[in-house]
């Protein structure tokens, strides 16, 4: 293997040397890609398997914040193993269930946790229907508000034309009542010279009858007298009876204008009552507005206080529910089990490393590739690997580390073309097909 790898490390420093000379000739034009061979030792790939923080928050009290998981102790117990689920060569793939802890406390936690938002989540949900109603409540008010304007002004068009029209009528009867009395003054005057016709009449049928019996023309003179003294009773009877129903219709005029006058007054009295209730109604309304509003106010601060409990109970019902699922540890890579650290009963600490999973389907390999060649090498680049305990097989793999930094290489893998030269390291992952390789075996590599 020495031999072989001082053959490999001439050819390497050919191959330099040939690069450097072509980039001088060549430049201007794209580089060519040329294999880099070197050696290393192949390595197996450890993965701790460690107590899960998140089983810290177990006894996390409900209601507080949880704290990092980075800067929580590992001093304060967890959990106890429930049970382990392998044994030391098992063979995991990712996912498999390693070990569980006991999760008694976890589960009634995350009920715990759940019964609480669900409390508040359904208080929400019954202030969200309040909220509902009083929306409703203040649209009745709007209607009826609304309904209320309405009705004042249809009582106030109404009143206004039935106070014009009492008026109106009042005005016709006192406009009678002028007439009558007017008639009434006219009958009464013609009454009284009608009363002092009647006296001259009685005079002249008194003269008439004094007459002596011998004179020819006294019964002439008797009768006209008699029929001007009836002509002027029947006159005066007239003017009586006419007096008598101007006196009742004047009267009756009086008393309807009376009557009329205490209707508007009644009428303007009961309309003025109306609309002081209506303005008392209005007030109500405008009260129950105010009283609605500073409901509405009260409750969505009651709702935005419970909407902030929601959120700080789903963050613990989430912390919760990461904590019971942190009772069960699952395998982050495939491979074999080695290392194991505790058995049923042991009691465990966040982040404490309880056993190791060992990658054999691939391995490592740390490889040193000088500085001047580095720049060709690059993640993803394809590898053949071969070892001397499958001589003439190879063994695919790939670049999936470059270092950032040049340094010397180790005094364990310095070899005649390495010696004195600074050197970049390389991380080769390789597949282990048919399980051939072991870690410790020495390896050649070719980067393509």
């Amino acid at each position: 293997m020495k031999t072989k790898a001082i053959a490999v490390g001439v050819a390497s420093l050919l191959i330099a040397l040939s690069l450097v000379f072509f980039a001088e000739a060549g430049q201007g034009r794209n580089a060519v890609k040329v294999s880099i061979t070197t050696s290393g030792a192949l390595e197996d790939e450890k993965n701790a398997v460690s107590v899960p923080a998140e089983l810290a928050l177990i006894g996390m009290e409900q209601g507080k914040q949880a704290q990092p998981l980075s800067v929580r102790t590992s001093q304060k117990p967890v959990g106890v193993v429930k049970d382990v689920k392998v044994e030391p060569g098992d063979f995991v793939k990712r996912g498999d269930v390693l070990f569980t802890v006991d999760d008694t406390l976890a589960k009634q936690n995350l009920k715990k946790a759940q019964a609480q938002y669900d409390t508040i989540e359904a208080t929400l949900d019954s202030l969200g229907a309040s909220r509902s109603d009083i929306s409703s409540k203040r649209a009745d008010l709007n209607r009826a508000e609304a309904t209320l304007k309405s009705k004042r002004a249809e009582a106030k068009q109404t009143f206004a034309a039935k106070y014009t029209e009492g008026q109106t009528k009042v005005a016709g009867l006192k406009s009678k009542l002028a007439s009558v009395t007017a008639g009434l003054a006219k009958a009464r005057e013609g009454l009284s010279s009608v009363t002092q016709a009647e006296d001259a009449a009685q005079q002249s049928l008194a003269a008439a009858q004094a007459l002596p019996d011998s004179d020819p023309a006294k019964p002439q003179k008797v009768a006209q007298a008699k029929g001007m003294l009836e002509g002027v009773l029947q006159k005066k009877a007239q003017l009586t009876a006419t007096i008598g129903q101007m006196s009742t219709a004047k009267a009756k005029l009086a008393k309807g204008i009376g009557a009329a006058t205490a209707g508007l007054a009644q009428g303007k009295q009961r309309f003025n009552q109306g609309l002081a209730k209506m303005d008392q109604a209005q007030a109500k309304i405008a009260e129950a507005r105010t009283k609605i509003s500073e409901g509405v106010s009260k409750l969505s601060r009651k709702i935005e206080l419970l909407k902030r409990r929601r959120d700080q109970a789903e963050v613990g019902v989430r912390i919760a529910r990461q904590a019971l699922d942190a009772t069960t540890v699952r395998a982050s890579t495939s491979g074999n089990i080695t290392a194991i650290r505790i058995s049923e009963g042991s009691v465990v600490y966040p982040g404490q490393t309880v056993m190791s999973i060992v990658r054999t389907r691939t391995l490592r390999l740390a490889i040193y590739v000088p500085l001047d060649e580095v720049g060709t090498v690059k993640n993803g680049d394809s590898v053949d690997v071969e070892v001397d305990a499958a001589p003439g097989q190879v063994f695919e793999g790939k670049v999936i580390g470059v270092g950032g930094k040049a340094t010397f290489a180790p005094s364990n893998m310095t070899t005649d073309r390495l010696e004195l030269v600074r050197v970049v390291k390389v991380i080769v992952e390789v597949v282990n097909k048919n399980g051939v390789l072991k870690a410790g075996m020495p390896a050649d590599v070719s980067v393509h």
